[in-house]
């Protein structure tokens, strides 16, 4: 009799064991497709160092150090290659100016000859100089994405600003190396660094002084002082 009762009680242990097994299978056929896209999702929002940040407008932009780290080697490459559509660059590494007249008329080229643009700059609205020829200076008005040219009249030197300024790298001018270098200066200190970029070598050129360029450097996202008399 006890053997009977042992035996069944046995089998209503299997019973409820098969039944608990089960279970456990339905739930994780269940859970674990939303186990799987929870996992997905968490490491889709890991950002990578130096992945691009959209900005609210769409564009892609790469934050610009004011300093300068030296690469191991330059890229030789085009940057019109560049997936970036834009540089958020500290203002106080730029050269910005104020608009000074009242209605500033805004050419396509650096001469009287080249036509006028529909836009015109406001007195007061605040531009980055991006090139220069003679009295004439390239500007980007960075509140409205207008790039042009205007007399250099119609704009004066501002006290450097502390805040970010996004331009779309098509805004700015690109400078070649016309020969090899052996040299570059940093920011801010200028002091000299002794590297080697190849002739035909290609670089955004964020400002222009009065012997050198300051350039973007890509390869460590930062800035540099490049000779003037080699790049062109």
């Amino acid at each position: 009799m006890k053997r009977l009762m042992h035996h069944q009680q046995q089998r209503k242990d299997d019973v409820l064991l098969m039944d608990l097994e089960k279970l456990i299978d339905r739930a994780a056929i269940v859970i674990f497709p939303f186990l799987f896209i929870f996992f997905t999702a968490c490491l889709s929002k890991k950002i990578q160092p130096n992945q691009l940040k959209p900005e609210k407008d769409g564009l892609e932009t790469q934050v610009v150090q004011a300093r300068t780290i030296t690469p191991k080697s330059f890229n030789f490459r085009l940057v019109t290659t560049l997936s970036k559509d834009a540089l958020r660059v500290p203002a106080n590494v730029l050269e910005l100016a104020r608009v000074v007249r009242k209605k500033a008329e805004v050419r396509d080229g650096p001469n009287s000859s080249f036509l006028l643009q529909d836009q015109i700059l406001d007195k007061d609205e605040l531009v980055v100089v991006i090139d220069a020829i003679g009295v004439w200076k390239k500007v980007f008005a960075y509140q409205r994405e207008i790039t042009g040219w205007v007399h250099a009249d119609m704009i004066e030197n501002v006290a450097l600003r502390t805040d970010m300024i996004t331009i779309k790298i098509n805004s700015l001018p690109v400078v070649v190396a016309v020969q090899p270098l052996n040299y570059m200066h940093t920011y801010p200190d200028r002091q000299k660094k002794h590297i080697y970029i190849r002739k035909g070598s290609q670089f955004i050129a964020l400002k222009r002084g009065m012997r050198s360029v300051l350039v973007w450097l890509t390869e460590t996202n930062s800035v540099a002082w490049l000779p003037q008399e080699f790049v062109k």
